[in-house]
């Protein structure tokens, strides 16, 4: 599609090349080119010719490319967004190791993520906040302190807790 007015530059570049005189002003240069303009099919091949279809091919070009990477991406019927819940088992499939199921973050009771961040790509790092007795140690450290046991885990326990469970 973008190659169909190549022919219209390229008759273009080649009328403009038979009309430029080396050393004029631009006004006679214009007053050249409408001349040239009145005979459109007077084609005549100069020294210029070359330079001319390649300057105007690199300027299609140009605003050919721009033109494509100007291009927005929009989804009609749907201006008002188009978010939907995402479905967990999916999701699961691709960060879960399942491989290796000991090599596994237990996030949830459906949810569990690998912890090789090079394959998935998101950090492993977790933060557990909760009050005291809001099972922030018997929900979350204990079963992935079992789950990952030849894993490198940083567990903070003040008061030792998960050591005596």
């Amino acid at each position: 599609m973008w190659l169909l007015p190549l022919p219209v530059i390229w008759w273009t570049a080649l009328l403009t090349a038979g009309s430029w005189i080396p050393g004029k002003a631009l006004f006679e240069q214009l007053s050249e080119l409408a001349a040239a303009m009145n005979h459109p099919f007077s084609l005549c091949w100069t020294g210029n010719s070359v330079r001319f279809l390649l300057l105007f091919s690199l300027i299609y070009a140009a605003a050919a490319v721009a033109a494509v990477s100007s291009r927005k991406n929009f989804r009609r019927g749907e201006e008002y967004g188009s978010a939907q819940w995402g479905d967990v088992f999916r999701i699961v499939k691709r960060y879960q190791d399942q491989k290796h199921p000991t090599q596994n973050l237990i996030l949830t009771q459906h949810f569990q993520m690998g912890l090789d961040g090079h394959k998935h790509k998101r950090n492993t790092n977790v933060l557990v906040i909760g009050g005291s007795g809001a099972g922030k140690s018997r929900s979350y450290a204990i079963p992935n302190a079992l789950n990952c046991g030849d894993c490198s885990l940083v567990i903070c326990d003040p008061k030792a807790g998960a050591t005596r469970s």
